[in-house]
């Protein structure tokens, strides 16, 4: 797994621009700090913004357990690739490590150019 660096960041934040009708809170000072923190994996030009709880939290009605991993953003800037599966199945083997739980959450109030379902998942 390629995580992002400091100096993909220009590249990284680009790609979340070309795809503001999805993305139009993604700011670049959020984004360093996830890099910085270990928390983006960049790869085949593939973003995962992801983050591992230390502690049991709760996320709208859901409880989420130590140690698992929050699947915060995922963009493929070269859509119909193919490499968006490959590069989260990759992210699942390597860094979620089943067991573990992985949680991801979708926004209802945001508007999508699709019809969004309100759900949360475990994986």
């Amino acid at each position: 797994m390629n995580h992002a660096n400091l100096a993909d960041l220009k590249e990284i934040y680009g790609e979340f621009q070309k795809r503001k009708d999805i993305f139009p809170f993604k700011r670049q000072d959020k984004l360093k700090r996830e890099i910085a923190a270990g928390q983006v994996v960049w790869q085949d030009g593939v973003v995962i913004v992801w983050q591992k709880y230390k502690k049991r939290t709760r996320v709208g009605d859901v409880q989420i357990p130590a140690g698992s991993v929050m699947l915060h953003q995922i963009l493929n800037s070269r859509q119909f690739s193919g490499k968006g599966g490959k590069v989260f199945e990759r992210f699942v083997e390597e860094i979620v490590r089943p067991p573990r739980a992985a949680t991801c959450t979708c926004r209802c109030e945001r508007k999508m150019p699709w019809p969004a379902h309100s759900t949360s998942a475990t994986a």
